[in-house]
């Protein structure tokens, strides 16, 4: 999970402490479907690789993948998309905070 600070949508301001992987949605619906995860990467055509580098945050959901998941699962493909914009979006704001505080410090060092 990324921690993250204050993130705006639209006019509304959401300040969460943490953020979600899309993968971890994926392997809560696979939990809830009772079936293993190769014969739900099957149902969807992809790799159990894949579907496990998804999972674990190696992998994001692609706009192929969430359309396979409305075919076999009528889940509409923007939702999908729309965690896993989420999540990057969260991690790149973190990243940028984490290289400004390191930039401070070695500022700070360096004096």
């Amino acid at each position: 999970m990324v921690n993250v600070t204050n993130i705006e949508f639209g006019t509304n301001s959401y300040n969460p402490d943490y953020i979600v992987r899309a993968g971890e949605y994926v392997l809560e619906l696979i939990e809830t479907l009772g079936i293993s995860q190769a014969e739900f990467a099957a149902r969807i055509g992809i790799t159990p690789k894949h579907l496990s580098n998804i999972i674990n945050g190696k992998a994001g959901i692609t706009a192929e993948t969430a359309k396979s998941l409305q075919t076999a699962y009528n889940y509409d493909p923007k939702y999908w998309l729309s965690l896993q914009s989420g999540y990057d979006i969260a991690a790149a704001e973190r990243e940028k905070k984490q290289k400004e505080r390191t930039g401070r410090k070695n500022k700070w060092l360096k004096q």
